[in-house]
Order: C-alpha cells, then structure tokens, then sequence
C-alpha cells in the first residue's frame, strides 16, 4: 500500500503532471475567490478542456483546482464578508468581524493553516480507509439522514439568549424557502404563485450570493475609504500567530477533522453541510458560544478544517462506491465516465496508479494551501487600498458573472438580487443570516429524509428512536432546544427570590 502511494507521488512529479498540478490549484484558487464560482464550477469548466490528456494528468489537474476552490473561497469572506464559494459562509461569520478588529492577517493565516491540516487530515482518511470504511456510509438509511439534519439545525438555539427567538425565526424562513418549488413526493406545486420559473426552486448558489455578498455590499455601500469598512491594511502584513495559538486549537481540529470524515463519506453530502454542522458543534462546546458570529478565531478554524477535509474525505464513497461524496464529487465522477473508467470498487483493483495519483495531489494540495495562503497574506493588503466605490461594484459584478455562468440563467441574477435585499434587511433587523442559511440548506435534507422514512416505519414516529444513531441524535437535539430555554427560566427564578 505505501509502495503504491509512492508511485503515486512518483507520477505527480512527473514534470508535465507536476505543472498540471500547480495550474490546476491556481485557477481553483481564482475560481474560488470570486463569489459565485465554486468547486464545481471550478471542475466543470477545466473538464472540456481535459479532452484527450492522460487519465492521470486529468484528476490531477481537477481534483488540484477542487481543492483550491474551497480554500479560496475563505479570502474574501474574511476580508469583504463575501464568501467566495457557498462552503466558506461560515467563514465570513467570524473572518469578517476579526478583519474589522485589525486581526485579517491572523484570520488569513488561521484558514489557510486549518484548510491545510483539514486537507491533509482528509486526504490520510482517504488513503488509509478507503478500501472499507465506505461501507458505513451505505449503513445510513433515511432514518439517519433525518436525525442528522435536525441534529445540525438545533444547534440554532446557541446564538445567544438575546437572539433565540429571532434565530428560530430566521431558521424556519430558510426552510420555508427551500420548498418553493415541486415538492418531490407527490409532484405538487408549493409557494410558486403560477410563475414558471419557480418550480425548480431556489437555487443554492445565487440565494447565497445574495445574503452574504449583495447584502454585505448594500450595508456597506454608504461608508467611504477602503472596503470592509475600517479594516487597518496593516493587520493583514502580520506574520504567523503564535505556536501556542494553534496549538490551543486542537480539540476544534479534532471536531472538525471527525465531522468532515462523517459528512464527506455520507453520499451526496459536501463542505457546505459539513461547516454548517461542525461551526454550530463548536459553538456548541464552547465556554463563550456569545463570541461566535463577532469574532472567534475557534469559528474560523473550524469552518476551514471541515471545509477541507471534506476535499480527501467526499472521494472514499467516489473512488470505492461509485457515489459522489460531495457535488463537487458527482463532477468528477463524470469525469471518470467521459474517460471510459467506471468509479468502484474495480478502479481500486485494475487502476492503481490513477488512485494513487489521486491520493498524492490530495497531500500535495494541503501542501501548497500552507505555502500559498501564508505567502501570498502581504499581496493581498493591496486589496484594501481600492476605494468601495470600485470594489463594491466589482463584487456584485463578479458575483452576478458567477451566479449567471452556474445555468447560464438571467433568473438566477434576478434571485441573488431579491435575497441581497432581504439579506440586508435581516442584518438591519438582527435576525442572524446563518440561521436563515443553514435552514435552507438542511431544510430540503430533513424533509425529504423525513418522507423516505416515515415510509420505511409505516407511519409511525416511534420508528425513528428504533435506530440506535438517529435515537441519540434526535434525543440530543430535543435537548439542545429546550436547554437554553430552561437554563434562563431558572436564573429568572434565582433572580426573583
């Protein structure tokens, strides 16, 4: 096993795959600052232009700009609130406020390490757990899925005492948007209003453009001087922050790590799902939940740490199952079929040598995320020097070129802009934007796991306490919801004696 991981190495430093190597991760990184563009962007566009090319030169190139793109969708989060791909919303969460507390370069540095170590960590997974473990994945049945994505939503009630109500609105707003459209048991219209082209719903990539991006640029939009408000340009020229730092950040890399493994194995699952649940676990564990969302460098590190490990972790179903691990992963799965291999246990056997290629531009990846994230930390300063009046712009430029190329759908310009307009009234009003985000985006996971399951216990809600997995989850999450609720009836009533 590690004679082939070797040869794997051996066939990436290949001089021409080694160059293939170093522009796929540049243009996955470019793709993957501008907002919009994502991962799979990233994928499908390069693929066309793969046509003919060795096998081995062609993964290394796709899954080198995969990796990229999520990683550097973490850049402009932090430093303009606009995440440049939907897995680094949560990112922005804590990136942004740390950026406007003169604390961006220890931001940058911070993803770029936990992205690396999240890469890294992933790609190990992949290679030492590939050939069995998944084998769990296909043990999860609707039951799990359902238990999972309410696991992820309770988390919601964390947000601070002040915000509960307001949090739980905006998480029930975001499910409600994520049914307009079909409804996928029975084939119903829902919330479509007799307009043609919501029966297909709300797209993820243009709905988050516009709350994170457009909005951001609306509330922006009457400051003057540098973009992001009064980000001090000479935070971002600080070097490393100190070992002890980092090391401190063990247990959020641990939590992180372990639930990009579990998200990424889960077929069809991706980074998005996976920051979303393992940025509200952090916040779940932490001694001071109330500094999440204003600037905790834990939320920036665990946001990148999944983020990434979920790139290595979302190929163990891919390669040994035939079944995307991620969208991004689906991607590439035709990649394999337009080459005339067939992904599965079989590719593990009779090729090898792609494997393994595989599994060295994994490691290799988290190699250059360290060595260009923390180089390229003083370039980006220059950014700070443009005036809003022609960053702001561009944003939305980028942003409605991103969202456009996605289905090549002047609908789907249209919607970011509607959502950049309740965005920017959620973020006047206090209703938190991640609430709002991570409803719509567990919302359709919950209720099509809910439909699939009550079918498989005939109806009967008991059915989902039979199953050991979804009983705990499902019991940890009614927790979560009324603990905060009864935590604050009681120190009202210590209070009143």
């Amino acid at each position: 096993m590690l004679g082939n991981l070797i040869l794997g190495f051996l066939v990436v430093f290949e001089p021409v795959k080694f160059i293939g190597l170093i522009f796929g991760f540049i243009l996955g990184l470019v793709f993957g600052i501008i907002p919009g563009l994502s991962s799979i962007t990233a994928v499908l566009l390069v693929l066309p232009f793969t046509f003919g090319m060795n096998p081995e030169l062609v993964f290394i190139i796709l899954v080198a700009a995969y990796c990229a793109a999520l990683y550097g969708g973490s850049v402009p989060a932090i430093l303009f609130r606009t995440p440049g791909t939907s897995s680094a919303m949560m990112t922005a969460l804590d990136g942004y406020p740390l950026a406007l507390q003169g604390r961006a370069g220890e931001a940058l540095a911070i993803s770029a390490i936990s992205s690396s170590i999240g890469s890294f960590c992933g790609a190990m997974f992949l290679f030492l757990l590939a050939p069995w473990l998944a084998d769990i994945a296909l043990t999860f049945s609707a039951t799990e899925y359902f238990a999972l994505a309410i696991f992820g939503m309770s988390a919601i009630t964390s947000m601070g005492r002040e915000n509960q109500i307001k949090s739980i609105i905006a998480l029930l707003f975001g499910i409600l948007t994520a049914t307009v459209g079909i409804e996928s048991s029975r084939g119903m219209d829902r919330f479509t209003f007799g307009i043609s082209y919501l029966l297909s719903g709300f797209d993820l990539v243009p709905v988050l453009v516009g709350i994170f991006a457009i909005s951001e640029v609306f509330r922006q939009s009457g400051k003057r001087g540098v973009p992001g408000g009064e980000i001090n340009i000479e935070s971002i020229l600080i070097g490393l922050p100190p070992l002890l730092k980092i090391l401190r950040l063990w247990p959020t890399y641990l939590r992180a790590i372990l639930i990009g493994l579990v998200v990424g194995i889960l077929p069809g699952e991706g980074a998005t799902v996976a920051c979303a649940i393992a940025y509200n676990e952090e916040k779940r564990w932490s001694k001071h939940p109330e500094k999440f969302g204003s600037g905790a460098i834990e939320g920036v590190a665990v946001a990148e740490a999944a983020n990434n490990t979920v790139a290595g972790t979302a190929m163990i179903p891919t390669l040994a199952l035939g079944i995307p691990g991620s969208p991004t992963a689906a991607a590439l799965i035709g990649a394999f079929l337009i080459l005339g291999l067939e992904p599965g246990p079989q590719v593990l056997v009779q090729r090898p040598t792609l494997v393994y290629a595989i599994f060295a531009t994994l490691i290799m990846c988290s190699i250059l995320i360290f060595i260009f994230g923390l180089g390229v930390i003083r370039f980006l300063a220059k950014l700070l020097e443009i005036p809003y009046t022609i960053v702001g712009p561009s944003i939305i430029l980028f942003a409605m070129w991103g969202t456009f190329s996605i289905r090549n759908n002047l609908w789907d310009v249209f919607v970011a802009i509607v959502f950049g307009v309740v965005g920017y009234l959620m973020s006047i009003y206090g209703y938190p934007l991640v609430a709002f985000t991570l409803g719509f985006i567990l919302g359709p996971l919950a209720e099509s796991s809910l439909l699939h399951a009550l079918v498989l216990h005939d109806g009967k809600l008991i059915g989902f306490f039979s199953r050991p997995v979804s009983a705990i989850l499902l019991i940890l999450s009614i927790i979560t919801v009324i603990y905060p609720f009864i935590h604050r009836f009681f120190i009202k009533k210590k209070g009143a004696i």
